[in-house]
């Protein structure tokens, strides 16, 4: 083989190897592309499956993928304009039951009468809270008697007030519940309200003993009417001459005799004065059946001066014999509680109600 043939065969082989090499390259690229392709193929469909995955409704586990609205301008109300919105809206309020107020009445006539037994005994009371006219009871005129109860129930209705009686204690004549109506209803068209009618629409409230009723009725602006009835064996009554004093509020009383009576009030209109101290009591007596009453001037001491505090008020008279007592309940106010409690003391007398004596009895807690 000369050098001419030699180069030929060096120039077959180069075109050859060149050709081999050029499809391989070619080869080359179109795999390069079909990865490409399949790349981004598969992007896409991730895209796909996801859009499609968070557009579902949403669930527990789910969130919604929702694009940002564009923004749209907002344009507030004018100062003091309101909006209307796009569709009327009306609430009906169903209509609601007059307000009923109720008050409950429970007498404490049972634990005086318990404490002032035990006070004129010089025995130990049990330390109990009184109110000041907490120890009267309410009277009803039923069943062709008048009786007296121990509960009250105060209903107080638009334009209607009216009383449920309940606990009954004593009866007496049904007369005598007339004429005690009568009696109040006197006193308040002499003193407090000259149009006032319907007797037998009064609510007689008051205190009694063994033989006697003091009635009154509801206060009117601090005035309270006492019609003092008196028997001496429970079957003739007769009507002492009515107390007409001034703005005051019946806390008790008690009739001795045909001529001996007393009243205890607590008198709101002492606090106008400049003299007033809640250590004063307010306390009339009568000799004469009622035609004249007298203050008998009973002051709590001195060094309760700054330890009373209003109210503080005297109950009813007990008396066995020339000696009585005067229960007082009076109050202390508690910095503990920021309140006020209720004590009981009481006056004596050994000289039937010439002098009195302020005590304070041996208290122990209830049992």
């Amino acid at each position: 083989m000369n050098a001419n043939d030699l180069y030929k065969s060096f120039d077959a082989i180069d075109d050859d190897t060149l050709l081999k090499s050029e499809s391989r390259k070619k080869g080359g690229m179109s795999a390069a592309r079909w990865i490409s392709l399949a790349a981004a193929a598969l992007i896409l469909g991730i895209g796909v499956f996801a859009i499609a995955h968070f557009a579902k409704q949403p669930d527990d586990n789910h969130y919604v993928l929702v694009p940002t609205p564009e923004p749209t301008q907002q344009v507030s109300p004018a100062p003091f304009e309101t909006v209307r919105p796009t569709q009327d809206i009306t609430e009906t309020v169903p209509p609601t039951d007059p307000a009923v107020v109720t008050v409950h009445f429970s007498s404490e006539r049972a634990a005086l009468l318990s404490a002032t037994h035990a006070m004129i005994r010089g025995e130990s009371v049990e330390d109990i809270p009184l109110t000041p006219n907490g120890s009267g009871v309410y009277f009803g005129l039923d069943g062709g008697a008048l009786v007296a109860y121990a509960e009250a129930e105060l209903i107080e209705e638009p334009g209607n007030v009216r009383y449920e009686l309940s606990s009954p204690v004593a009866s007496f004549p049904y007369e005598l519940g007339l004429r005690a109506r009568k009696s109040v209803s006197d006193y308040i068209r002499r003193n407090l309200d000259p149009g006032f009618a319907g007797d037998d629409k009064l609510q007689l409230f008051g205190f009694m003993g063994e033989n006697y009723i003091i009635f009154t009725g509801e206060p009117f602006h601090g005035y309270q009417a006492a019609a003092i009835f008196y028997t001496p064996d429970g079957s003739q009554w007769s009507e002492f001459r009515s107390f007409e004093g001034h703005p005051v509020e019946l806390t008790g009383g008690a009739v001795l005799s045909e001529s001996v009576a007393y009243l205890c009030y607590f008198d709101r209109s002492l606090m106008r004065f400049d003299d007033y101290t809640p250590r004063r009591l307010t306390v009339y007596k009568t000799c004469d059946g009622g035609e004249t009453w007298e203050d008998i001037g009973l002051t709590i001491p001195d060094e309760f001066e700054g330890i009373i505090a209003p109210p503080a008020a005297a109950l009813s008279p007990y008396f066995e014999g020339d000696h009585g007592i005067i229960p007082v309940m009076y109050s202390t106010f508690n910095s503990f509680t920021a309140g006020f409690d209720s004590h009981t003391a009481y006056f004596e007398t050994n000289n039937g109600g010439e002098s009195w004596v302020f005590r304070l009895p041996t208290v122990v807690s209830p049992a």
